[in-house]
């Protein structure tokens, strides 16, 4: 839990000091941000956000592997440099694979805001260094 809080805060320092006013970053800001930090998205409103991010940039993939006991759709975001979408091209990359789960319970929703905040940095802003510099050794 401390790390998440930890990297939350990074994630606020990094958006607070690089967020400029042109219209694809107001376009990307999150409900959390908005809000001066202290109210975060519901569910459309996240799905609609990672929506938009995927229809947006070609790094991105949205997919939906099931349904949850209230009827809404498991959604899940692929992001990679070379658009290795499925679990066999991500295998043949050579590329470790990072999986985020968050959203899990109501109160521990941070972390949700946390990788919005990385996502914009990544794909907005163009800092894939923070993505695929990683290689298996």
């Amino acid at each position: 839990m401390q790390l998440l809080k930890n990297i939350l805060l990074i994630m606020i320092f990094l958006s607070s000091v690089s967020h400029g006013q042109d219209a694809v970053t107001t376009r990307f800001r999150t409900v959390f941000e908005q809000s001066g930090y202290i109210s975060t998205a519901d569910y459309n409103q996240t799905m609609a956000w990672f929506k938009e991010l995927a229809d947006t940039y070609p790094e991105a993939e949205m997919h939906t592997f099931g349904k949850s006991p209230q009827g809404r759709d498991l959604n899940y975001l692929v992001v990679s440099k070379e658009k290795n979408f499925t679990p066999s091209a991500a295998r043949r990359s050579g590329k470790p694979v990072v999986m985020i789960v968050n959203g899990i319970h109501s109160g521990e929703i941070e972390g949700k805001d946390a990788c919005m905040i990385l996502l914009w940095e990544i794909l907005v802003r163009r800092k894939r260094k923070l993505l695929w510099t990683m290689r298996y050794s």
